[in-house]
């Protein structure tokens, strides 16, 4: 294909998703997509190969072509027309919970599917027994709120008014959530008509070309940076707390292989599916694997369906990486950067100046709900407090990062201005990092002080068994939901519910992540800073790192007393 008009229609398409997810987090009214930005807008081939997609959650935009070639089962191309609107939440072909809902718009050219423009956003509700849907205290999916399979929500233009009503009827917020399921059928609309002025201008012979070619270029390069790799197989382990339900911890076990161009991925002795809601399924644990593969490798390659054909990945069914159908998913999230940092702790062995220690964030993202006594309204809202990425071979790990799932927090303004919460204190949680010559990013802390009585969803994890430390490196602290009430604070249990009474505070205290190398190796001027800087105590300087700090932070050269 001809380079310049391939490489102005690749940018195009990027351009295109960017253009998309803008236009989402203008309109939608829920915050946890206006906000906290978990979405994500692409494109696709008519065949569900992921051609480009906007900088979101990987979650949602690896889930694509899955999600896609799902809806062509239930409807193949010649069922399609223009004016059509594909939409599911199926958490076997999605990502991995049924508040995520993905809306597929097919793009015709003269009656001729060429394309998919596609949105995937998470819904503040979906019905089930929790408000908010992404609680681990349930045992099957039909507790977990609405399932939509793949289905028309519009047809030929006209929208399918019976799946509208049964989604009002079955969810808490009705009008918030058929709003932002609308906003994003708008949005795959003006992709659509951007890939029909492409058409008209390059003609569709070339724009299928192109899909062609970006698919093909990734590939190559993906197969070009594995085969830096050396040969052979890497394995690596680690827990998640508990389920929920039972104090048994859960295992999550990798072995990547490479072999030339080709990796594999098994998760074989990974733990059994669980009781309690905190199964992955495989097409959202193959969106995070192929994540935590790409960290590790050239960030340059151009994201696309080519960077996925060298990688096969693999669980046996019935574990808690490839549950049965009807298992509970909703709590998930947990497990993401477990299955992430066991991938980068398998490609760290063969890349040692890629090693990343355990990462402390992905496990404090409350959801309150109640009546907001100012208006007499309903309301959710799920917020995301991130943790301190580990330690990493050349520098120290990030503080309170958004990793991996790329997602935000809600502004404090934005929280007390639309809900009856005050947040009466928010900073870096100090001494919570792992040592390590490079140390872990620090944690958070996050006081809400409730304003009226609530419903307390507390997903997460990490309170149990820290972020681990790599090659000497000491574990991050552990994550801790508490409730204080009257000066008395009280540890709540991941994973479950509670009713917190106005005048309670939440105080949420993320992980810092683990350190990477021996502590006594950093150096002491990097340790002074912690201190001056308020991170670290004195105390903990002189007995993690080895070096003694006076009242000014400086290091006192006699070493510690």
């Amino acid at each position: 294909m001809e380079p310049f008009t391939y490489e102005v229609l690749r940018d195009t398409y990027f351009h295109i998703c960017r253009d998309m997810a803008t236009e989402l987090r203008k309109i939608c009214i829920s915050t946890v997509i206006r906000d906290a930005q978990d979405f994500a807008t692409a494109i696709t081939d008519k065949d569900g190969r992921l051609v480009a997609q906007s900088i979101g959650t990987p979650g949602h935009y690896n889930s694509v072509p899955s999600a896609v070639r799902g809806m062509l089962e239930i409807f193949p191309p010649e069922t399609l027309v223009q004016g059509d609107m594909l939409m599911t939440n199926d958490p076997w072909i999605c990502a991995g919970h049924l508040p995520d809902v993905v809306v597929a718009a097919p793009v015709f050219w003269e009656n001729r599917l060429i394309a998919f423009a596609v949105t995937v956003a998470h819904h503040l509700d979906i019905g089930g027994k929790n408000p908010g849907g992404t609680t681990a205290n349930t045992t099957e999916i039909f507790q977990e709120g609405l399932q939509l399979p793949p289905l028309k929500f519009f047809e030929a233009g006209k929208k399918n008014q019976a799946v509208d009503a049964i989604i009002r009827q079955n969810v808490r917020l009705p009008d918030v959530v058929a709003h932002d399921l609308d906003c994003e059928m708008a949005v795959n609309s003006r992709a659509e008509r951007a890939l029909l002025d492409l058409c008209r201008k390059y003609g569709v012979a070339v724009l299928e070309q192109s899909f062609d070619t970006a698919i093909a270029n990734s590939e190559i390069l993906m197969r070009e940076e594995i085969t830096t790799i050396p040969d052979g197989s890497y394995s690596f382990e680690d827990y998640l707390d508990d389920d929920g339900l039972s104090d048994e911890p859960l295992k999550i076990a990798a072995t990547v292989t490479v072999a030339g161009s080709e990796m594999t991925v098994d998760f074989s002795g990974s733990s059994p599916q669980t009781k309690g809601g905190i199964n992955m399924t495989p097409s959202f644990r193959d969106s995070y694997t192929n994540l935590a593969i790409r960290c590790c490798l050239d960030p340059d390659i151009p994201q696309n369906q080519g960077c996925f054909a060298p990688v096969t990945i693999t669980a046996p069914e019935g574990t808690i990486l490839n549950p049965r159908r009807t298992a509970a998913v909703a709590g998930r999230s947990p497990v993401i950067s477990r299955v992430v940092d066991v991938v980068m702790a398998c490609l760290g062995q063969a890349l040692p100046d890629r090693a990343v220690a355990g990462y402390g964030g992905c496990n404090a993202q409350p959801v309150i709900s109640g009546t907001d006594p100012e208006t007499d309204n309903f309301f959710i809202f799920l917020d995301s407090n991130w943790g301190g990425l580990g330690g990493r071979a050349t520098k120290d790990g990030v503080t309170c990062l958004s990793f991996p799932q790329n997602v935000g927090n809600h502004p404090v303004e934005v929280l007390e201005s639309r809900y009856p919460v005050a947040v009466d204190r928010y900073h870096i949680r100090s001494d919570s990092e792992g040592p390590g010559r490079f140390r872990g990013g620090f944690g958070s802390i996050k006081d809400y002080r409730l304003l009226a009585e609530v419903e307390l969803q507390v997903p997460g994890d990490r309170v149990k068994l820290p972020p681990f430390g790599l090659l000497g490196g000491g574990n991050g602290a552990t994550t801790a939901y508490v409730r204080v009430r009257d000066g008395e604070e009280m540890a709540l249990r991941t994973k479950n519910a509670y009713i917190l009474e106005k005048g309670d505070t939440l105080s949420v205290r993320t992980s810092g992540g683990g350190g990477l190398g021996d502590p006594s190796e950093r150096d002491p001027t990097a340790v002074a800073l912690d201190v001056a800087e308020g991170y670290i105590s004195p105390e903990r300087a002189e007995a993690e790192y080895g070096v003694a700090v006076d009242a000014t932070a400086k290091v006192n050269n006699d070493g510690p007393g």
